[in-house]
């Protein structure tokens, strides 16, 4: 759908223009209020108790420049709405009161228009010596004026709606005041940017706005407004060697890679008919059959996928390491770019600190330095070092296993209270240096044409590379669970927060995620950046997010070719759809879950509400626990339709699910029964948790983003992506070691070791050996390793890490 053109915007005003209005405004406003001074003032003294006593009884009457005009002559103006004419109430010399009033207008009139001719001619006379364009003036023999009634009415006209916004206007010369000394200052008057409409995108990245973005986002903020923070889009010095390098080597992709390549599928029935409206409006009431007799073959997935599947060879070769694990989904390459970008945030923000600091020397009274000797104070702090920014990731962990509800400055104190254990931070990490890391922790360069597109380009760097090593580590399973996940963040300046009612947290940035539904394993995430940057795709054809967001995440993990296995991916209601269940088809994808009843498409004959009824003095639900409704689409046989009450109506839609009746355990009357259900509905119980299984391990059992709380919410993300990471770390640890029949670790244990095997790496000399080690994937690598592992860090501590053999 191509978006309609914009419309032409309006003329700019000159600079010249815009004060000649501003002048002429506060000039009328200026005369309105003398001549209502000399009516008040007029009236006063003349005015009898009865004249009093009527003002005090009628409604204040809403005036214009020429009624005003015209009361100062004492007189009535004649002026009077279209469709409206003389009240008959006032009798005896109406008439002569009228032809008095008439005279007087009229000569009020004159003096209308002489001075409206002389505004418009020094209007004029100043726009052509501003511009250097020889114009005509108008006088009063080349521009004849009308009559003086047409005047009056003409006046009236123009001026009603300026009386009507007359706060507006206030408003407007207001904000001019606080704007001069910038556009002084700079030298350019500001002009209003015309609103820009979005094209339709093809082909691209859902997640980037070609133009405007800067206007819905809120990329530079922090989550206390009233706690001071520095500005970051902002920059002192003008350097060139700000330029974002957005294809960040992680690596070489070996034994993951798939061997077939995106192939264009060719059209077939079932995407002709999602993409057809008329042909999904008739199937919810023609397109399905309800008499189970009449039933084709029962479907069972045919083809369904069942080879090898589950974490890949290059990420089991490192999975008895916590930390090659940590390594493996977050290369040290990451790092080493996070600690550039933190730097170069550190010198964009010296020259915003410096004022500010000398503010603060002022009112402390104290000595105040010189500007240039504070920013060389500020420049002179020591950079920051990706081994750091790995202990600052120690401590976190540290605390998230050990939490003190004080505050995380708590960590840091010696002092002995009672039974409660003295605190060992300040033997890995000064306190200050801590803060300053986590103050500059930044990931992404401002200021990148990116950044002003991207709702979420302050994290997407980390995205890019979960996305990449999430998939690489694992290889696809046949069933797939598809659901959103929440990183919880209450910052109104997130300009990707969503609001969901159903989650235990319910304000954060929410990430589709696509997860295996055996082991809950990540394969994929997608960051949800507004509706408005995800409508834009091709597919599905009916504008929907959710369904959209599937294709879009499906696509990605598996690419659409005609010789690749079926798989079954399970949704929920939010995602399901009559359409989607064409569309995956189409791309070899069964697909089950739960469904809104009003979905194009869907059976209407299955739908059914809860209603009760009274038996023998007692309360009985219809249709009754366990009642089974089903429908079979007449087009396309794998559809399958079915309603299944439990406490509530549950309705379904499966396309490859089984309609044989199974059964359930539900709890009736305090005791465990078999609720019978078809089949379907126990592979939507079975495989639809992989998510929420995820979500468990990362935010209720130890969450690293939890336990500390920052004022920029871009970090809050980051330290919810990074426990992604370590929730995917940890499921392949524990695989590991069921495959090598050895006792599953504990999470606490896996804590505890990747804690040890960061603190380690206390050196600049230690992480290079790393990186290069990881970088190089040879034998000669082992040397290295090894006598970083047996030897002991400047506090005594062993190192516990060790790279394996390639």
């Amino acid at each position: 759908m191509v978006a309609p053109m914009p419309k032409t915007p309006r003329h700019q005003l000159t600079e010249q223009e815009q004060q000649l209005c501003r002048e002429a405004l506060l000039s009328l406003r200026h005369e309105r209020r003398i001549r209502r001074a000399q009516q008040k003032n007029a009236s006063g003294g003349d005015a009898t108790g009865k004249n009093k006593k009527a003002s005090r009884k009628k409604p204040a009457k809403h005036t214009t420049p020429a009624m005003e005009v015209a009361q100062s002559k004492e007189a009535e103006p004649l002026v009077q709405p279209a469709g409206r004419v003389l009240r008959g109430e006032d009798k005896g010399g109406a008439a002569q009161d009228g032809c008095g009033a008439k005279e007087t207008a009229d000569e009020g009139e004159a003096a209308v228009e002489a001075a409206h001719a002389e505004v418009v001619a020094d209007m004029v006379e100043s726009v052509v010596t501003s511009v250097g364009t020889p114009v005509r003036t108008p006088t009063a023999s080349s521009c004849p004026l009308p009559s003086g009634r047409q005047a009056v009415r003409g006046v009236v006209q123009r001026t009603a709606s300026a009386e009507r916004s007359r706060k507006r206007r206030r408003r407007v010369l207001q904000a001019y005041d606080g704007e001069a000394s910038v556009a002084e200052d700079d030298g350019e008057v500001a002009l209003p940017v015309p609103q820009i409409a979005l094209a339709c995108v093809v082909n691209g990245d859902a997640n980037l706005m070609p133009a405007g973005a800067e206007q819905c986002t809120g990329l530079n903020s922090d989550e206390d407004p009233s706690l001071p923070e520095d500005c970051e889009d902002e920059e002192g010095d003008d350097d060139d060697d700000d330029d974002w390098v957005e294809d960040w080597d992680i690596g070489h992709l070996s034994d993951e890679d798939s061997d077939e390549a995106a192939l264009d599928l060719p059209d077939s029935v079932c995407l002709t008919a999602a993409r057809n409206k008329k042909t999904m409006s008739m199937m919810r009431t023609n397109g399905w059959e309800y008499d189970p007799e009449k039933f084709g073959p029962d479907p069972t997935y045919a083809g369904l996928y069942d080879g090898s599947f589950g974490p890949s060879d290059s990420v089991m070769a490192v999975a008895d390491d916590p930390l090659a694990l940590l390594f493996y989904f977050m290369p040290p390459k990451l790092w080493s770019q996070i600690a550039v970008e933190s730097n170069r945030y550190h010198t964009q923000s010296i020259p915003l600190r410096a004022r500010p600091i000398r503010s603060q020397q002022r009112r402390n009274g104290v000595e105040v330095e010189e500007l240039c000797d504070v920013r060389r104070r500020l420049a002179a702090v020591p950079e920051i070092m990706p081994h750091e920014v790995l202990r600052v990731l120690a401590l976190l962990i540290a605390r998230m296993l050990m939490p003190i509800r004080k505050s995380i400055a708590a960590h840091w104190s010696t002092k002995q209270v009672g039974a409660l254990p003295t605190n060992r931070f300040n033997l890995f990490m000064a306190k200050n240096r801590f803060f300053h890391i986590m103050g500059y922790l930044h990931f992404s360069n401002n200021k990148s044409p990116q950044a002003s597109v991207d709702r979420a380009w302050k994290i997407r760097p980390v995205v890019d590379v979960l996305q990449r090593t999430f998939a690489r580590g694992y290889r696809a399973p046949p069933v797939i669970s598809f659901d959103e996940a929440t990183l919880p963040s209450r910052s109104r300046y997130n300009p990707t927060r969503q609001f969901n009612k159903d989650k235990p947290h319910k304000w954060g940035t929410k990430v589709f995620v696509a997860a295996c539904a055996k082991t809950a394993y990540c394969m994929r995430i997608e960051v949800y950046c507004g509706a408005k940057t995800h409508l834009r795709t091709p597919v599905p054809k009916d504008n929907n997010t959710g369904e959209a967001a599937v294709l879009r995440n499906l696509n990605a993990l598996c690419p659409p070719s005609p010789t690749s296995p079926w798989r079954l991916v399970v949704t929920d209601r939010f995602y399901t759809s009559v359409k989607l269940a064409l569309e995956l088809l189409h791309r070899r994808f069964y697909i089950t879950g739960t469904i809104k009843t009003d979905r194009t498409g869907y059976a209407k004959g299955v739908i059914t509400a809860k209603d009760y009824k009274t038996v023998n003095k007692k309360k009985v639900m219809i249709p009754p626990q366990g009642t089974i409704k089903l429908a079979q689409s007449l087009r396309f046989p794998q559809l399958t339709a079915a309603m299944w009450m439990d406490r509530t109506p549950v309705h379904l839609l499966s396309s490859g699910g089984s309609r044989k009746t199974g059964t359930v355990m539900r709890r009736v009357d305090g005791e465990m029964q078999a609720v019978p259900a078809p089949e379907l509905v126990c592979d939507y119980h079975r495989w639809m948790g992989g998510v929420d299984i995820h979500d468990q391990l990362r935010m209720q059992r130890y969450s690293v983003q939890l336990c500390y709380k920052t004022r920029k919410y871009y970090k809050t993300l980051f330290l919810g992506l990074l426990d992604m990471a370590l929730v995917n770390a940890f499921i392949v640890f524990r695989h590991h070691k069921k495959v090598n029949n050895k006792r599953p670790p504990k999470h606490f244990a896996f804590f505890e070791t990747l804690m040890e095997q960061l603190l380690a790496i206390d050196s600049p000399e230690a992480y290079t050996a790393i990186e290069s080690d990881l970088c190089a994937g040879e034998d000669s690598s082992l040397a290295s390793t090894q006598r970083i592992r047996t030897r002991t860090n400047s506090y005594g501590t062993p190192v516990l890490w060790r790279w394996p053999s390639p």
